[in-house]
């Protein structure tokens, strides 16, 4: 894998500090799979549970082909799909690591309480200009705001 350019440390420098949450929006074209696959390496442990949102079949793998030349442990990028169960999922979920899911399983599985929470260390969302609308954005602040 080819090493950093500054001003890819500078934004991994930036956005790891495991005290804050913070929000980083790439573009395409600017490094974003080698920032994301540092990202992803550096949490990944069984006790973080960091999910990759919206990947297609061909990011996916792409994304566990480098994440194996950097040397994340086994068994790297886990994908879950629809074939597997709720229970498979639950199981998964639980042991930790790195996961791709799509938008999809990750609500029904977060609305069902399959998906524990306070286990996820971050959400990495591919395309979210494509699944995030202005109205769904002003309601989730609504009601961030005011849950009744």
């Amino acid at each position: 894998m080819a090493t950093l350019l500054p001003f890819h440390k500078s934004i991994l420098e930036r956005i790891y500090d495991p005290q804050t949450s913070d929000l980083l929006i790439l573009a395409r074209g600017l490094g974003l799979r080698r920032i994301l696959c540092t990202l992803m390496k550096i949490y990944d442990s069984p006790r973080n549970l960091v999910l990759l949102v919206n990947a297609s079949q061909e990011e996916e793998s792409a994304i566990g082909e480098q994440l194996g030349t950097m040397g994340v442990r086994r068994p790297g990028l886990r994908i879950v799909g629809y074939e597997m169960g709720k229970r498979g999922r639950q199981d998964l979920y639980k042991r930790g690591g790195l996961m791709s899911v799509t938008s999809q399983i990750l609500v029904v599985d977060m609305l069902q309480s399959d998906l524990p929470i306070d286990l996820i260390t971050g959400v990495i969302v591919l395309h979210a200009e494509k699944y995030v609308s202005p109205p769904t954005f002003m309601l989730y602040g609504r009601y961030r705001r005011n849950p009744e």
